[in-house]
């Protein structure tokens, strides 16, 4: 890896905190020792000392106080802070001091959001919690996160509602406008519970999305959220200071309208179904005019700035850019050629290089949302 030159210092700890991660999950000894060996070597961290990270990390922190000219400097720092991205480990008050050998990673690029100086900007909240809502992919949620591991010094970020799998007809039909109800009720006798499906139920249904849920600490650290109300509760309360959108689901979804009411549809795969598909379902032959899914996406604006008037509402361009199917980048393109919303809504597009991928073209390393994540920060911080 150290040869290749698309890779740099901050991306190589990325992926060897990673390698780590998984050879222990996987419990390949042989693998972790050799990972262990490379970065023993890259930080002159002792071996006995890598494999545990709360140890490294206060190693770590102690030698970059005590040898600040050494040659292994940016390495250390770059392994210790990212010790901090994945693991648990929670700085406060006086402890934060510890943390004063790592700001000279600020001069990196893309740089750790962690450690950016948040003086600027976020007094103009009026408590010390941000309320935060997303609709759309994965993406959302894995940036807010980031993002919360960059303010968990200086304020709280309380993620209270992600709406997945859900195109824009569907946000706007269901959510927004309430024209028709999903229940396990309505749907239990042909449609499995899954993960695909308990996002698009109301009641119940997508209150499951906000369970403590599982810590996938390789791919990037997921906010823990509390069930304490429905999700109908959360998306009722006005108090929300961001509002964030992506548009996966309208670049690659096709929705089934029921058979039994034609009205009603989802995002379902065969394996989501009791029986046969066509038994209960019609599956769109085609995906709307990305002209139409822009429309939808005006009017979802509209709504949300009526339903959420304190909340700053952010658009990202999901990046289908190296994505190996050439006409869901044709339909991406066209997508942002035409999407063109009011100046009071931020559009983020970052393209994807190939190094920012994780194990598909869905995914990506942790760095990515944290450079997303960066321009959310900015956002939330940049007055009206």
């Amino acid at each position: 890896m150290s040869g290749k030159k698309e890779v740099n210092s901050f991306e190589k700890f990325w992926h060897l905190r990673w390698a780590l991660k998984i050879a222990q999950i996987t419990r390949n000894k042989a693998f972790q020792k050799t990972v262990t060996e490379v970065i023993a070597l890259e930080t002159n961290v002792p071996e006995d000392q890598i494999t545990n990270d709360q140890t490294e990390l206060d190693w770590n922190l102690d030698l970059l106080r005590k040898e600040h000219d050494h040659p292994k400097t940016v390495e250390r720092c770059i392994s210790a802070y990212h010790i901090l991205s994945i693991g648990d480990f929670t700085y406060k008050d006086a402890a934060q001091e510890k943390l004063e050998p790592l700001f000279s990673l600020l001069a990196l690029k893309p740089y750790p959001l962690m450690l950016m100086k948040h003086d600027v900007g976020l007094d103009q909240f009026e408590a010390p919690k941000l309320k935060v809502g997303s609709f759309g992919s994965c993406l959302s949620p894995r940036i807010l996160t980031a993002l919360k591991v960059a303010l968990n010094h200086q304020m709280d970020l309380e993620h209270t509602f992600h709406i997945k799998m859900c195109r824009s007809d569907y946000l706007l039909d269901a959510v927004f406008l309430g024209n028709f109800c999903l229940t396990w009720k309505d749907i239990t006798a042909f449609v499995k519970k899954s993960d695909v499906t308990d996002f698009q139920i109301l009641g119940g249904g997508l209150g499951n999305a906000f369970t403590d849920g599982s810590r996938i600490a390789w791919e990037y650290p997921p906010s823990k959220i509390e069930p304490k109300t429905s999700i109908e509760d959360r998306l009722r309360n006005k108090d929300y200071n961001l509002i964030l959108f992506d548009d996966y689901a309208d670049i690659k979804f096709r929705l089934s309208r029921f058979k039994s009411d034609s009205k009603k549809y989802m995002f379902l795969r065969p394996e989501d179904v009791k029986g046969q598909f066509n038994n209960y379902f019609i599956l769109e032959e085609e995906k709307p005019d990305v002209q139409v899914c822009v429309e939808n996406f005006y009017r979802i604006f509209d709504e949300t700035k009526s339903r959420y008037p304190k909340a700053k509402i952010v658009f990202l361009h999901f990046p289908f850019n190296n994505d190996p199917n050439k006409k869901l980048k044709e339909r991406a393109h066209r997508f942002k050629e035409a999407f063109t919303p009011p100046a009071w809504v931020r559009v983020i597009d970052v393209p994807a290089e190939e190094a920012d991928y994780a194990h598909d073209f869905i995914h990506f390393k942790p760095w990515y949302y944290e450079s997303l994540a960066r321009q959310v920060y900015d956002v939330l911080t940049t007055p009206e």
